[in-house]
C-alpha cells in the first residue's frame, strides 16, 4: 500500500546506525512531527518525497537518542527500532 513513498510512514537511520521508525499516518499527528522538526514549508508544498530525503539527511545528523529525546510525544509516533 505504501511503497516506501510516505515520510510520515518510515524508517529512517540515525548517526549511529540505529533506526527510528516514523508512523504519523494522520494529517494531525504529521502536522505535530513536521512543525517538530521544522520541515521547510517549501519542501512540504514539493510533496512527502522531497520531505523524506530531507528527513533521510537529518536523522543522519544526530544519534538515536537525540531524536527519541527530541520527540518524545506519543502523538508523534515515532520509535526506536529494536534489533
Amino acid at each position: 500500500v505504501f511503497q516506501g513513498k510516505l515520510a510520515r510512514y518510515a524508517l529512517y537511520e540515525c548517526a549511529d546506525q540505529q533506526y527510528l521508525a516514523v508512523a504519523p499516518l494522520e494529517d494531525k499527528f504529521w502536522l505535530k512531527l513536521s512543525t517538530q522538526m521544522e520541515v521547510p514549508k517549501e519542501l512540504t508544498e514539493k510533496g512527502e518525497e522531497a520531505v523524506k530525503e530531507w528527513l533521510n539527511l537529518e536523522f543522519k545528523k544526530q544519534k538515536l537518542q537525540h531524536w527519541l529525546y527530541k520527540l518524545d510525544d506519543p502523538d508523534l509516533c515515532v520509535s526506536a527500532v529494536k534489533k
